[in-house]
């Protein structure tokens, strides 16, 4: 580092502890440092070339964060853009609610900074807790303020019918933001205008915004491109996407980041020269996202690329299903995620947020899912959790929702009357490799545990083994009602009903009898007799089973 600041530092040997005893890189600041740099004028600088400025990680939303290196102009453009489009004053209080390790701190704190605003930042206590979060952000008067959606549910929960009358601009950004959550906040901060950002570490800050209107779709756009920027929506061979048509969202802008650290080969393939112009320092940043333009030009966000799924052999968006439940009375907020199991297959896990008052049946859930989407995008599972996890960058941590599935299944199957001991029965390690679960809970049925038309064949083999017979209506059954069931004495037997045996042998005898090599009564004559055969056994032994 060119330099270390100690803060506070009267108590502690921080320059031996760091070996930095006499160095000029380590500078204590204290109050006498500080009231020397309140008392020097403003100096106006100017960045040296464009060199990197600051290296940052990806949220890792895939499981493997990457490093982006950045240089000083992209942070500038935005300041200044956000400056032009929003006006801020020195008057106006930023509240301060993302984490420091990522992209948007450098907007949290720069913006506010450049007009001589103020910076209001609270302990990580008060943002996890609703209540405490709209108390504060009341308290201290915020009129400008970032936050992911997932935060500002968390707003609108600790509202108790209490108003934000100094809010200016509620900004989001992070994920899809839906207009449910816009009226919800409109209803508390009645003078504020909600604008959606969109951007990405590898484009920082912000690469386009729109102010949301009244007659925006359920999921609202992510509009245009900021200043000196393209939001454009791309086909498979890089040309423009008509209005209506899905493509992948790319940025082009003279202000995207360096690339990825160390990895050059991921580098080419997401930041592609122009197709317009082909010219090398031309650059176009593939983001991942699909999206289509709106009539007006504005982008709709339609999910992004690696999160589609197969599903019974078809490509299913998750988002579109939390899209459908958003908003139901019946939940306070919900996530839809893919699981692979263990035989390959792809199933959906719904991750449903437990409201204050009545909570929805799924039966309820299924049924407002079904009268939206096809069949085959019905979640297998149904998952009921206090809250969504959040990452520290306020976006949703996947990881932990896997995690909370497994723990939701725990204490349900150790409280069933029949035991821990019942989940190494032959049933229940069926359903448990089948439906890939970790505990299986007892208490509840095959089509509760998440099964489906795929492993409903699986399942029932499972239980006829075990049982000796395929109980009727068994997989609406507990498994604990299952394993009380008492075994079938004498397995069921399969055999082959004389009269099949006898057809099969005639319609033989009739296809070789059509060779003129095999002549017994003529053509005509064995076909007739050996149909009457065929005929007469399939009256003697399955008329009666057929009528019935």
């Amino acid at each position: 580092p060119q330099l270390v600041l100690a803060l506070d530092a009267s108590e502690h040997d921080v320059d031996n502890a760091l070996g930095l005893f006499g160095d000029p890189r380590l500078l204590f600041v204290n109050d006498a440092l500080l009231a020397d740099l309140r008392g020097r004028a403003c100096e106006e600088l100017s960045p040296e070339g464009n060199k990197a400025a600051y290296l940052l990680f990806t949220s890792g939303t895939t499981g493997h964060p990457k490093c982006i290196s950045t240089s000083h102009a992209p942070l500038n453009h935005f300041v200044a853009f956000y400056a032009n489009t929003f006006a801020p004053k020195a008057q106006d209080r930023f509240s301060m609610l993302g984490g420091l390790a990522h992209d948007p701190i450098m907007r949290d704190i720069f913006v506010p900074l450049s007009v001589g605003a103020r910076i209001c930042i609270p302990d990580q206590n008060t943002i996890a807790n609703p209540i405490q979060l709209f108390e504060w952000i009341r308290k201290e008067q915020i009129s400008f303020m970032h936050a992911t959606p997932q935060l500002l549910r968390l707003l609108v929960a600790g509202a108790k019918g209490q108003s934000l009358q100094t809010m200016r601009y509620v900004f989001s950004g992070g994920d899809a933001l839906r207009r449910s959550l816009v009226d919800e906040v409109k209803a508390i901060c009645p003078a504020a205008k909600v604008v959606n950002f969109y951007g990405s570490t590898e484009t920082p800050q912000a690469v386009a915004f729109h102010i949301v209107t009244d007659a925006d779709e359920a999921i609202v756009p992510i509009g245009n491109g900021i200043a000196d920027t393209q939001l454009l929506v791309l086909k498979d061979d890089h040309t423009l996407a008509s209005p209506g048509e899905v493509g992948e969202i790319a940025v082009r802008t003279n202000f995207l980041s360096e690339g990825y650290v160390g990895d050059a080969s991921l580098t080419s393939q997401r930041y592609i020269v122009s197709p317009f112009t082909h010219e090398p320092d031309d650059l176009i940043y593939l983001t991942g996202d699909c999206g289509m333009y709106r009539d007006d030009g504005a982008v709709l966000i339609r999910g992004r690329l690696d999160d589609q799924v197969k599903i019974r052999g078809y490509r299913v968006e998750p988002h579109e299903i939390s899209q459908v439940l958003d908003g139901h009375p019946g939940l306070a907020g919900c996530a839809v995620l893919p699981l692979q199991l263990p035989n390959g297959e792809n199933t959906l896990v719904a991750y449903l947020v437990e409201p204050r008052g009545e909570k929805a049946s799924l039966d309820e859930l299924k049924a407002t899912i079904s009268s939206a989407l096809p069949a085959y995008m019905v979640p297998s599972r149904f998952v009921w959790i206090a809250a969504l996890p959040l990452l520290p960058n306020g976006k949703l941590d996947r990881a932990r929702l896997a995690q909370l599935d497994r723990e939701n299944a725990s204490p349900a199957a150790a409280a069933s009357d029949v035991g821990k001991a019942e989940n190494h029965h032959p049933i229940t390690e069926a359903f448990r490799d089948i439906l890939g679960l970790s505990v299986v809970d007892t208490s509840k049925s095959f089509d509760e545990l998440g099964g489906d038309s795929l492993s409903f064949i699986q399942a029932s083999m499972a239980v006829e083994k075990a049982l000796g017979r395929l109980p009727e209506h068994w997989e609406n059954t507990s498994i604990d009602d299952l394993l009380r069931l008492e075994r079938t004495a004498k397995p069921r037997s399969y055999t082959i009903n004389t009269s099949v045996l006898i057809r099969a042998v005639s319609i033989t005898i009739i296809v070789y009898s059509h060779f003129t090599l095999f002549q017994v009564l003529g053509d005509w004559n064995t076909t007739a007799a050996l149909f009457v055969l065929a005929g007469w056994s399939f009256a003697t032994y399955q008329l009666n089973n057929v009528l019935s």
